[in-house]
């Protein structure tokens, strides 16, 4: 029931959204060290989950670890400037455009509307999908993203899953620097 579920859409989109998210340019555009990088939510009533995904050598591992580490700091203190907020909602509303051509994304969303949202009134009924999903997005303020991501990204609550096939190849100790910037 969180209004906050949105901003974390965001952040995501701001990780690794399409190919201009900040994770996206710097380890793969940038960089040149993974080959993939995405995403998952999960949601539930009581908490949620936030994975990032990404694929490369282990030679690069580190870095990897580094940078994702630092760019989610980031997003914790620096405020997000009025122009990539600009950029970020654009392609937000386009993706939600884009989601909402499918008939199992729109039967999705009133299933949604019905059991979460409206509490059985009458208020949400004559609203359009894009322009309720728009409306909740174009709200969206810097503070708001620094906030969630500051409860988000706790260094206390982050855990790193490595899957490598063998194992003793990992230094963790590099791993621990590479965290503890």
């Amino acid at each position: 029931h969180s209004p906050d579920k949105y901003v974390v859409d965001f952040i995501n989109n701001l990780l690794v959204g399409m190919m201009t998210g900040r994770l996206y340019k710097i380890l793969r555009e940038e960089k040149g060290y993974i080959y993939h990088i995405s995403t998952s939510q999960y949601t539930f009533q009581d908490f949620g989950l936030f994975l990032i995904h990404t694929t490369c050598d282990l030679d690069k591992l580190y870095e990897v670890v580094r940078i994702t580490w630092e760019e989610l700091q980031r997003i914790c203190v620096d405020e997000i400037d009025k122009d990539e907020l600009g950029r970020r909602r654009n392609i937000v509303e386009m993706m939600v455009d884009i989601a909402n051509e499918g008939s199992s994304m729109i039967a999705d969303y009133y299933v949604r509307k019905r059991l979460l949202e409206c509490d059985g009134g009458k208020e949400c009924d004559n609203v359009p999908i894009n322009r309720l999903f728009s409306d909740r997005y174009s709200t969206i303020k810097p503070r708001d993203i620094r906030r969630v991501a500051k409860q988000m990204f706790r260094r206390e609550n982050l855990k790193l899953v490595v899957c490598y096939k063998d194992v003793s190849a990992i230094d963790t100790s590099k791993i621990k620097d590479a965290l503890s910037a």
